[in-house]
This record gives C-alpha cells, structure tokens and sequence, in this order.
C-alpha cells in the first residue's frame, strides 16, 4: 500500500479517485498511518482541506491496490473549485450550529476539523435508516454512526399496543437520527424512513464523541426525554 498524502504535510493537489479504493487514516501521535476512519471509492475526493486553509494535512490516504487519480493543483483548485467548496463547507456549519450550538464556541479551525469527519451519503425514498427498538452494542461488527439530515425528509414510525405502525411525525433539515443507540447506548425511539431522497452528513459516534463538545451529548439526552413523551403523547392521543 503507497500513501498518496500524508498527515502533516502542506497541500499542494487535491485527488479525485478514478479506480479503486483508498483508505483514509489518523494517528493521534508518532509517525504511523494511525486508524482507519474511512473508505474513499470512485467519485470521490480528498486533500482539499489543506489547499483551502493553507495548513497541513489532517489525515493520511493510503492506496489499497493500484489506484488512478486525477489531480489538480494549487493554482488550479484556487481558481476553480475553492469558492464552490468554501460555500459547501459553510452549509454544513450552518446545520451544525443549529444543531448543536456548543459548536459555535470552537475556534475556527477545530469547527474545520469537525468537518472533516462528517460524510456525505445519499439514501432513496423509502429507505429505513433505523428501527424502533434498535440497540447497536448488541450487534456484532455493527459500526455506530450517526445521521444528519442535510436534504430530504423521513417519517418517523412506532408500534402501537395492537403491532400496527404509526406515523408520529416527519422529520426534515436540520435533523439528528441514531444518536440514541449510537451515543446514548439507549434503544432508538421509532423507526425512520425516508420519504424522498435524502442526503446525510455521517460520523461515526466515536469521532462525535472526541471531536464534538460533550454538551452537545447532554442535548441529546434531553432531546430523547423528549421525543419519548412526544411519541407516547401521540399514540395515547390515538387510543393506540
């Protein structure tokens, strides 16, 4: 395996893969590859970061086999790509801060590297993101993520007494899905399915956890007291 960018170093392209796939890992100290955070296939992208903030790399990729990339310079991505990115990324701060305003306190550049970790995935219509009743640590090799969404809409779904499902509210952006068996180590509350095509930023719950302030676990937690009595209220509402 060959690094195709290396952690610590300044930017000067950014890669797009052609073929194959490359992994993308951090290392908290020393001079290793450190943990795989990611998987980056085709369509896909890396080390813009660095060519947008001027600093050094975030992360290492690392070529699982023979890969084929298109690159772009400095002067290149500047003049092409940098304000469509810099637009992107300030989208996606936007639905942080909403979402978790504990955020809006970091400095710039630790917001930055909040970003890094977040992952674009788009899901169709009538897709179930999660189940009601779900609890990952019970899942072997289940890895814990959780959803943000950025575009698109869901239901949110719960049995009643009798087994039928019942539609008690549609979710749209910003919102948070799985935080509940992700973060909270607690059954996810309803089962949400996506009623157009969605997009979501994803992060893995280990990253959210070190990356993100620990208040924004706390509003969690109250956000699930709350959405538990929402739910009740509703079905009671229905004599279900």
């Amino acid at each position: 395996a060959a690094a195709s960018s290396i952690k610590g170093k300044f930017g000067g392209s950014k890669w797009a893969v052609l073929r194959k796939d490359v992994m993308v890992n951090i290392a908290r100290r020393g001079y290793d590859y450190g943990t795989r955070v990611a998987t980056l296939g085709p369509g896909t992208s890396f080390g813009e970061k660095a060519l947008l903030e001027g600093e050094q790399r975030f992360a290492s990729v690392i070529c699982l086999e023979d890969c084929e990339f298109l690159t772009l310079s400095s002067l290149q991505f500047q003049s092409i790509l940098a304000p469509i990115l810099e637009r992107k990324e300030q989208e996606k701060l936007s639905l942080l801060h909403v979402l978790f305003p504990p955020v809006t306190e970091l400095r710039t550049k630790r917001q930055s590297q909040i970003l890094a970790f977040l992952h674009e995935q788009r899901l169709g219509k009538g897709v179930t993101m999660v189940k009601q009743g779900d609890r990952r640590k019970e899942v072997a090799n289940a890895r814990r993520l959780v959803f943000i969404v950025a575009e698109g809409s869901a239901d949110l779904r719960v049995q009643d007494g009798a087994k039928n499902w019942v539609t008690v509210a549609e979710i749209r952006p910003p919102s948070v899905v799985g935080a509940a068996s992700a973060l909270l180590d607690k059954a996810e509350p309803v089962t949400v399915v996506t009623t157009t095509s969605t997009k979501l930023l994803v992060i893995p719950a280990g990253h959210f956890r070190r990356q993100f302030p620990r208040d924004c676990i706390d509003l969690l937690k109250v956000q699930h007291v709350q959405a538990l009595r929402f739910h009740h209220g509703v079905l009671t509402a229905r004599g279900a």
